[in-house]
């Protein structure tokens, strides 16, 4: 179904027609403005760097299509919110609006209120983002 949706104006009118489900603990705005690289803790052990990512996505799990809210990604994980409970292991796609698609395996999984889980996953190998494509990605 998306594979030919690529004009602006056909993603728009594909996440109106979907809806996203996702109720935000904050302002849908002063969430979507974050954006760019995310400071880290001395003691964090992250192999690579994370960088705040946030707009919608399509999910694509269990033969539906969903629509998520990016929170992160790096170089190996991206981090997402959905308004649905998933598992560690789950496999999923995500396709991000400028086209780019990952497949995905849940790491896991937390509620942080009705109809919002905060969800981590491990980007398969294939599919890894290298340190400029990162960096293009997310650039203010």
């Amino acid at each position: 179904m998306l594979e030919r949706v690529d004009s602006a104006e056909a993603i728009d009118s594909l996440l109106n027609k979907l809806g996203c489900r996702v109720q935000l603990p904050e302002d849908e705005s002063e969430f979507l403005a974050v954006r760019g690289p995310q400071v880290s803790e001395f003691a964090e052990q992250r192999q690579f760097p994370r960088y705040d990512f946030r707009e919608k996505a399509f999910l694509f799990y269990k033969d539906a299509v969903h629509v998520v809210y990016m929170k992160d990604i790096s170089h190996t994980s991206l981090g997402f919110l959905h308004a649905e409970q998933v598992f560690p292991l789950d496999q999923m796609k995500i396709r991000m609006l400028n086209g780019m698609k990952f497949d995905v395996s849940i790491k896991r999984c937390l509620r942080l209120q009705t109809c919002c889980f905060e969800c981590g996953g491990a980007i398969e190998p294939t599919d890894r983002l290298s340190p400029d494509q990162l960096r293009t990605l997310t650039a203010k």
